[in-house]
C-alpha cells in the first residue's frame, strides 16, 4: 500500500517515523517458518491464510509453517519462552509482531514503547544469532475503543491508545531500518483500510474488530496477509493460460498443462491453486471484502486468461471443474480477453474452491494443535510436559502428512462462447 496521504483522516498521527526502505527478501525452498506474536497472530486468521497461501499458491517452495503466537503476550513476555518454544524448532524464517499488548491500553504510553524497544532488540539479536531470517512487523491500530472496564477506569480514548501504538510502530520501523530487516507496516495498512472501508461501506464496517477494536475480522486479517506477502517479495503470478480460438490450441505456464479442446472447451490440469475466497464484498467478516481494501488480487492472486484468434466483439466465459458442475459465466469484450482477465478475481466459485477449502481446513486444524502446544493444554489433563508435547507433535506430524497427501492437481475447463 502507498504511504499515508495528506487526507485529514491521517493528520492527528503526524509527524510519525517514515517507513524504512523496502528490503529485498526471498523465501527459500524448505524454509522452516515461525509466526511469532500475540493473540492477533495466534488467531487462525491471517496466520492460517498465510500458511494456506504458501501451501497451495507456492507449493514448489515446500515451506513448513508453525504458529507460536500467544494471546496476551508482549515482546518482554516472549523473551521468557524464546529458547524453549522458538529456537528449539530451528527456524530459518520468522515474522515477529508485538505491540498491541505492549502499549498497555494506556493513552500516550511512551514508557511502554521504551520497554517494547528494549525487548524487541534482544529478540532480534537472539533470532539472528541462531541464523533466522527476520521480518519485523508493527502492531496494528484500533478503530473503536475496547469496551473493557479497566480502559474506562484509566480514561482511555481511541486517539490516545492509537498514539501509544504509533510510538511502538515508530520504534519497530527504526529497528527494521537499523538491522536492514523487511518491515510490515500493519498500523498504516490497517489505518488506510479503515478510510477506504468508511468511504465505501459506512461506519458500521470494522476493519480492526467490531467487538473490541483490537482483533480484526477476516477483512482486516486479509489486509495483514497482504502486508506480509509484500514483504516476502512474492510476484503473485500463479499462472497464465493462453487460448487460440482460431487454431483451437492452448498453452500454459509451468505448474499447469493444456490437455485437450472439445467444442470450445479447453481442459487444463494445474498443480498450483489460486487463493480462493467467497463472501460478500461489503462485510467486514468476509475475506473477499478484504480484497477490496488492498490490491491483493492484482499483486498476489493473478491466474490470467488470455485469448487470441477472436472474431466476435464479446464472449461468454465459464470456468468449470472437470465435471462441469459450475455455471458461473462472465461476459468480456474481445479487448478484455486479448489483454488478459484475472480468473482468480472474477470467479468467486471456481474449480479450485473445494480443494482449496479442504486444504485450508487442514491448516486450521494443524495450527489449532500448535496453539495447544503454546498453551501447554496437557497440563489440564495432568500429563507431563514431555508426554503432552510428544502427543501434540504426533498429531501435528500426522496432519502435515495429510496436508501433503491432500494437495493434488486440479483438472478444470475453460469454455468460451461468442456472444451473438
Amino acid at each position: 500500500m502507498s504511504a499515508p496521504t495528506s487526507d485529514p483522516f491521517f493528520q492527528k498521527y503526524f509527524p510519525s517515523a517514515p517507513r524504512p526502505p523496502q528490503v529485498p527478501f526471498t523465501l527459500k525452498k524448505g524454509d522452516r517458518f515461525l509466526l511469532i506474536g500475540d493473540s492477533i497472530t495466534e488467531a487462525p486468521r491471517h496466520a492460517q491464510m498465510l500458511e494456506t497461501y504458501l501451501s497451495v499458491c507456492t507449493p514448489e517452495l515446500g515451506i513448513e509453517v508453525r504458529n507460536i503466537g500467544k494471546g496476551g503476550e508482549t515482546a518482554e513476555g516472549f523473551l521468557g519462552r524464546i529458547e524453549a518454544e522458538c529456537l528449539c524448532y530451528q527456524p530459518t524464517v520468522a515474522t515477529v509482531c508485538y505491540g498491541m499488548n505492549d502499549a498497555g491500553y494506556v493513552n500516550n504510553n511512551r514508557e511502554a514503547a521504551d520497554r517494547f524497544n528494549t525487548a524487541t532488540k534482544i529478540i532480534i539479536e537472539k533470532l539472528q544469532a541462531s541464523g533466522t531470517r527476520l521480518i519485523l512487523a508493527s502492531p496494528g491500530c484500533m478503530d473503536r475503543l475496547p469496551p473493557w472496564q479497566f480502559i474506562h477506569d484509566l480514561h482511555g480514548t481511541l486517539g490516545g491508545l492509537n498514539t501509544s501504538l504509533l510510538y511502538i510502530h515508530d520504534f519497530a520501523a527504526a529497528m527494521a531500518e537499523a538491522n536492514r530487516l523487511p518491515f510490515v507496516d500493519h498500523f498504516w495498512n490497517l489505518y488506510q483500510a479503515r478510510l477506504i472501508a468508511q468511504e465505501h461501506y459506512g461506519s458500521e464496517y470494522s476493519v480492526c474488530g467490531k467487538y473490541d477494536g483490537v482483533h480484526p475480522a477476516w477483512a482486516g486479517h486479509l489486509v495483514m496477509l497482504y502486508g506480509y506477502l509484500k514483504a516476502f517479495g512474492l510476484d503473485g503470478n500463479l499462472g497464465n493460460f493462453t487460448i487460440d480460438l482460431d487454431a483451437k490450441i492452448a498453452t500454459a505456464d509451468p505448474g499447469h498443462a493444456f490437455l485437450a479442446e472439445l467444442d470450445n472447451t479447453y481442459t487444463f490440469t494445474s498443480s498450483r491453486y489460486p487463493f480462493c475466497a467467497d463472501g460478500l464484498s461489503d462485510k467486514d467478516w468476509s475475506i473477499r471484502s478484504g480484497m477490496t481494501l488492498v490490491p491483493f488480487n492484482r499483486d498476489f492472486n493473478r491466474m490470467t486468461l488470455k485469448v487470441t484468434g477472436l472474431a466476435a466483439s464479446h464472449y461468454r466465459v465459464a470456468w468449470m471443474d472437470n465435471k462441469n458442475h459450475y455455471e458461473e459465466w462472465h461476459t468480456y469484450t474481445a479487448s478484455n480477453l486479448t489483454e488478459g482477465v484475472n480468473l482468480a478475481e472474477d470467479y468467486h466459485l471456481n474449480p479450485f474452491s473445494i480443494p482449496f477449502c479442504q486444504m485450508d481446513n487442514l491448516v486450521f486444524q494443524k495450527q489449532g494443535i500448535e496453539v495447544s502446544e503454546t498453551w501447554h493444554t496437557w497440563e489440564m489433563e495432568k500429563k507431563s510436559g514431555a508426554e503432552g508435547l510428544a502427543a501434540c507433535e504426533a498429531q501435528r506430524a500426522e496432519l502435515r502428512k495429510t496436508i501433503r497427501q491432500t494437495f493434488a492437481p486440479v483438472t478444470h475447463n475453460i469454455r468460451i462462447e461468442a456472444v451473438p
